[in-house]
């Protein structure tokens, strides 16, 4: 269990306490919502589109899952991939360990929490 020494060193102190579950407001979603967002617009033209295609199939990941199936073959061989090359740099930023995100406080806009589901 951890508590956050304050916004400018809330990613470093996830990275140390490495949490599975969350509790947060809406802003810190946002933080890294709007970070990696710029990130896929600021980078070369290849990141690019590693970046876009691994949330897309994370998007149609969540949507198979829910319905109690599993992404097949190419499309799981690529999942796998991408979320190793891409993704799991994302999850490291919340410590790698994460596997619940509750928010609270604010609304949370819908794309937030379809791309932290992804």
């Amino acid at each position: 269990m951890g508590i956050c020494r304050g916004v400018p060193d809330i990613l470093e102190d996830m990275e140390m306490v490495k949490p599975t579950l969350l509790f947060s407001v809406p802003t810190l979603y946002k933080k890294v919502y709007d970070g990696v967002h710029t990130m896929i617009e600021t980078t070369n033209p290849i990141r690019r589109t590693l970046m876009s295609k691994a949330l897309a199939l994370g998007e149609k990941k969540v949507k198979v899952e829910e319905n109690g199936g599993e992404l097949a073959g190419h499309e799981a061989w690529q999942w796998n991939t991408l979320d190793g090359l891409v993704l799991k740099k994302i999850r490291a930023k919340f410590g790698g360990e994460l596997r619940v995100g509750f928010v609270a406080g604010a609304a949370c806009p819908p794309e937030i929490i379809k791309f932290m589901d992804r």
